[in-house]
């Protein structure tokens, strides 16, 4: 298989941020060599659309934008890692 193998770890099935450690194992052994922390299910993102229409509370919706520029910011961080990592040399530990 060529290129990064990605794992999209959601926070909110992972548990707290000290819990992620005991899934690195597990990812590992499916071969990923890159994890995303996705906030995409975070109050502040989606989660405040959600809630703005749940609700009628129509605060809600001025963080919306500051959670897409996040998620945005959150996958450019991942694209450029990637551009600058170091090329392996194919071969698998």
């Amino acid at each position: 298989m060529s290129g990064p193998r990605i794992y999209n770890l959601f926070p909110l099935l992972a548990g707290p941020v000290p819990a992620w450690a005991d899934h690195l194992g597990r990812i590992a052994g499916m071969s990923f060599d890159w994890i995303y922390v996705n906030p995409f299910h975070s109050p502040g993102f989606s989660g405040s659309l959600y809630a703005l229409v749940l609700t009628g509370v129509t605060k809600l919706g001025m963080v919306t934008p500051i959670g897409g520029v996040l998620f945005i910011v959150g996958w450019g961080a991942l694209a450029v890692g990637m551009i600058l990592r170091t090329p392996t040399t194919g071969e698998t530990p």
